[in-house]
């Protein structure tokens, strides 16, 4: 039995406020390797849900011109458990990235595509080095 009525109520209400309030996409601009805050909204699932940092990784071309863009949230490291990363995981830490409240895992098999409209502010950037870890477990999680 579906038991979060009030979450789901609450979610319908800041969706409907995000849609009225946005004004067009294309004139915002959120850099790959730019790591902002999304408003994920209500998961189904395992998905991702509510207001998050997440790491924008479509390519600047697209960022630049469409209206949505592919974002891979960040979730508590302590999530884990202690469990072994996967493959398609990566550690970024509070003591690197100041702007992170907590050690965070990218979990690559978590990307979605995102209206810029559920985009608030960008909190910072990850280094070249950090960009180029993930792609590679972004590959992996694609089989490219």
């Amino acid at each position: 039995m579906y038991t979060r009525h009030k979450e789901a109520i609450d979610w319908f209400s800041k969706k409907i406020k995000i849609n009225e309030c946005f004004v067009g996409g294309t004139g915002h601009f959120f850099p790959r390797g730019a790591v902002v805050s999304v408003s994920l909204g209500e998961n189904i699932g395992f998905e991702k849900a509510g207001i998050r940092p997440a790491l924008c990784i479509s390519n600047d071309t697209n960022n630049r011109k469409n209206g949505n863009v592919a974002v891979i949230p960040l979730t508590d490291l302590s999530n884990k458990g202690g469990r072994p990363l996967l493959p398609t995981q990566f550690i970024m830490y509070k003591s690197k990235y100041s702007f992170l409240r907590l050690d965070s895992i990218v979990q690559c098999e978590d990307m979605r595509i995102v209206s810029k409209a559920r985009i608030g502010n960008v909190l910072g950037f990850i280094s070249k080095t950090d960009l180029q870890s993930i792609e590679k477990r972004i590959k992996t999680f694609l089989a490219l």
